[in-house]
């Protein structure tokens, strides 16, 4: 069962769409997020999973003080955010295939 939820976030004053899919892999939880916007979506290539290890979530990628750094922030805060307020719910905005 593969789960899946959307997620908004605002960048440059425009409200942006994500999908995440959920997996767990060697115990941890992996977000692998595909941004529906093809320019943006590029900004993460390569950077694009988050892993939640012990129940935190993770920001690997090389501070480097980049435009797609400071990308994938926004989206690692809107992520955590995200999951901090839906942990104790049943996640009503997620689907599983």
């Amino acid at each position: 069962m593969i789960k899946i939820f959307s997620l908004d976030f605002e960048f440059k004053k425009l409200t942006c769409f994500a999908i995440i899919r959920v997996s767990r892999k060697t115990g941890n939880t992996e977000y692998h997020v595909r941004v529906m916007n093809g320019n943006l979506d590029n900004m993460l290539c390569g950077y694009n999973t988050f892993k939640e290890v012990n129940g935190r979530l993770i920001n690997e990628m090389p501070a480097d003080g980049s435009r797609e750094l400071r990308f994938r922030t926004l989206i690692f805060q809107r992520l955590q955010h995200y999951l901090e307020n839906n942990s104790n719910r049943n996640m009503q905005t997620a689907f599983s295939i």
